[in-house]
């Protein structure tokens, strides 16, 4: 009796593996019919999303954080010239077409990066890039044109010329147009100033090169130190015809005009900036306009129509007895 007993423990122990074994198998087997089932799911989502996006080709050219200056006519076409005719969203060499578009366009001074995105089932090619600004009017020969503040060439029929104020908004916003045609009726609207830069050497070169010129060079810098001054929209003319002396030696080699409406212009004579190889006698760029900072002040914010000229030559402020 106590040996079958011990014979019938031992059976019952042996039978009792496969009864341990069988809960365990049967989730083996699960977590492998699972796991292969979720592998195909995931290949067959992944192919719907390939497809998907195979699907897109037509895209836009957007750019990212425009410049406040810029009119959304003159962003829509530099968009519009980023383009490259023939080629669809899936094009791999899409990204870097438009890069070079970008680059080729005169009012991009960087491009920083393009990036292709899908938006509401459309492509879309966003540009990141640095603009040029409009600084100065030079007048040529025959005609005028806009220049940057380094002296690249813009295309005049699209630069900005005038700024709206729009009613109502809380951030006082301003938008700008090329065109007052553009300008919705009712608002409030003024003409953009620039200061014209008069008589620079040399052919203008095409838009979007650089005018390699000194006197043009001075000029733009002596706009660039007006800039930002309470009386700078009084500053209608930049003149470097005697620029270095060229045509008289004893006359001022710089000059500006202010003129407020029409009353008589104001000659301000700037003299000449110091050479850049060391010391020089002349006064300084910045006490000179301290003399015109201090002259506006005494005159309710004017520097023109008092005196028939403002001379800056000197250890102090000569001017006119008229």
């Amino acid at each position: 009796m106590f040996g079958w007993g011990k014979s019938n423990r031992r059976q019952t122990t042996r039978g009792g593996e496969p009864s341990r074994l069988r809960p365990f198998l049967v989730w083996i087997v699960f977590l492998e019919i699972f796991a292969g089932g979720g592998y195909f799911l995931m290949q067959h989502l992944d192919r719907q999303v390939q497809a998907s996006q195979s699907q897109v080709e037509e895209f836009d050219i957007c750019i990212d954080a425009a410049p406040g200056w810029m009119p959304d006519s003159l962003m829509k076409q530099i968009e519009q010239s980023m383009s490259p005719a023939g080629l669809l969203f899936s094009d791999k060499a899409l990204a870097g077409e438009v890069y070079r578009l970008a680059e080729a366009n005169p009012w991009v001074k960087r491009v920083v990066r393009v990036e292709k995105q899908t938006r509401d089932d459309r492509g879309v090619v966003v540009v990141v890039a640095e603009f040029r600004k409009p600084l100065a009017r030079v007048l040529g020969d025959v005609r005028e044109m806009f220049v940057d503040e380094e002296g690249v060439v813009l295309p005049s029929h699209q630069a900005p010329r005038y700024a709206a104020w729009v009613e109502g908004s809380e951030d006082g916003r301003t938008d700008y147009y090329v065109n007052d045609a553009d300008i919705p009726p009712g608002s409030t609207y003024s003409a953009l100033h620039f200061v014209v830069i008069s008589g620079a050497s040399g052919l203008p070169p095409p838009v979007g090169c650089k005018w390699a010129s000194a006197d043009l060079a001075a000029g733009i810098n002596l706009v660039k130190l007006v800039m930002g001054r309470s009386y700078a929209s009084q500053i209608t003319v930049v003149d470097v015809r005697n620029y270095n002396g060229r045509i008289s030696a004893g006359e001022s080699h710089l000059r500006m005009y202010a003129q407020v409406g029409k009353d008589r212009p104001t000659d301000i004579r700037f003299g000449r900036f110091p050479n850049p190889g060391g010391a020089d006698y002349v006064i300084s760029p910045d006490r000179k306009m301290l003399y015109l900072d201090s002259y506006a002040e005494d005159h309710n914010g004017r520097i023109a129509g008092f005196h028939s000229y403002l001379d800056l030559r000197y250890d102090h402020l000569h001017v006119s007895i008229n």
